[in-house]
């Protein structure tokens, strides 16, 4: 059996980390009501796990959810 390779994985900060597991797995999203929340108020001390999750991370899915929740109230 012949299997593509996969180059490297460069992991070089825990952001690449974070990153890698978003985009391959998904994993750590906030839930619709914490993500809706975090929009409202994105400086509270309570979202600053959503606020890396969404700003530093750059989590694809979170991102396209808030830009259309704003493209909504417009």
């Amino acid at each position: 059996m012949n299997q593509r390779q996969q180059p490297p994985l460069n992991l070089n900060s825990v952001a690449d980390v974070v990153r890698w597991v978003i985009d391959e797995l998904g994993a750590l999203c906030p839930s619709p009501e914490r993500l809706a929340a975090y929009s409202a108020d994105p400086q509270a001390v309570e979202h600053r796990d959503i606020r890396y999750h969404v700003e530093e991370a750059r989590c694809g899915t979170c991102r396209a959810d808030l830009e259309a929740a704003a493209a909504k109230q417009q």
